[in-house]
């Protein structure tokens, strides 16, 4: 309430940002949000949520199986809960690999196809991508690397690209999804927080290039919150981060590297795990995206989580003097 007040006296008194379009779910209108990884974690979370409060939600997917089985957990919520009959929107899956920048074109057809049958606006595009596991730069190689890249960084910016004139005729938003890992860097990140820092970087760069006309880019930062991805049986170190180390490493891997690295990932899953614990749902995450999607001044940021903005509050005050071991 308060940034609304703020935005709509700086409108007023000193001719600041106009209000946006606000394409808001009705009984009879279900717009159109395209979002990214909605298969699984906190992707699922959001799509079921879009999709009660009547979005029409494109959830990209990476395989049948959990297209199949969002669709499933959708008709279940609406018979669970039968006030939302007439209101809910719907789930459609796509496939969407953003390791293949390729595809994209392709992707972009089928979901413009589909939007011209349900006669729908995309009123949103929320880039939700990311990899569950975190390899060492020093070891990883550089297959994996650009496999990474892909996903986390030219993959968004392929399908933004992609998706941008649809969202010009609706005057929609751009979502992009982050991590507080931008904000502290660990020695097992990987390329995670860098990524996604790059990509903070270039949704304040989007913001600047098509806010004129009437579409805006912001970012929500989440700390940790409770989702499948951080199921305490879906741990960061396992057998996988053994068994692919003779695919993904260089020949530089060693005993005593791949037991510094392993020691080092149990401990960021330990710390993970023991603030899961304690930190809030998704719910948090989706109520920023809500507020992104819904409001006529729709922040540039949105920190989640109160480890969120304690660790960026450190990040500030240290700087790059000191690192987190």
């Amino acid at each position: 309430m308060l940034h609304y007040i703020k935005c709509l006296l700086a409108y007023l008194l000193f001719d600041g940002t106009p209000p946006l379009i606000v394409h808001c779910p009705t009984p009879s209108a279900h717009p159109a949000v395209m979002l990214t990884r909605a298969g699984s974690g906190a992707g699922r979370d959001i799509a079921l949520s879009l999709g009660k409060q009547g979005y029409t939600v494109i959830a990209g997917i990476r395989n049948q199986k959990e297209g199949e089985d969002l669709e499933m957990l959708f008709q279940e919520a609406l018979l669970n809960e039968p006030n939302l009959i007439g209101k809910a929107g719907r789930i459609l899956p796509v496939m969407v690999d953003l390791s293949a920048p390729s595809t994209i074109v392709e992707t972009r057809n089928v979901i413009v196809n589909h939007l011209k049958e349900m006669e729908l606006p995309l009123v949103a595009l929320i880039n939700n991508t990311g990899l569950n596991i975190c390899l060492p730069n020093e070891l990883a190689s550089q297959a994996y690397v650009k496999h990474a890249l892909e996903v986390r960084l030219f993959g968004v910016v392929k399908l933004t690209q992609a998706l941008v004139p649809s969202l010009r005729e609706s005057q929609g938003r751009i979502i992009n999804i982050g991590s507080i890992t931008q904000w502290m860097l660990y020695r097992d990140s990987g390329n995670h927080g860098p990524t996604k820092k790059t990509v903070d970087l270039i949704s304040e760069v989007w913001q600047h290039e098509l806010r004129q006309v009437g579409v805006v880019s912001c970012m929500v930062e989440p700390g940790v919150y409770r989702s499948a991805i951080h199921d305490p049986s879906q741990k960061i170190v396992t057998e996988d981060f053994v068994d692919l180390a003779e695919t993904i490493f260089t020949d530089q891997l060693n005993d005593a590297l791949l037991k510094y690295y392993i020691d080092g990932l149990d401990e960021m899953s330990t710390r993970i795990e023991h603030l899961a614990r304690v930190a809030p749902t998704s719910e948090q995450v989706i109520h920023a995206l809500v507020h992104g999607l819904t409001s006529r001044w729709p922040k540039n940021v949105y920190t989640v989580g109160w480890d969120a903005h304690i660790q960026k509050l450190i990040k500030l005050i240290i700087g790059r003097k000191r690192s987190v071991p």
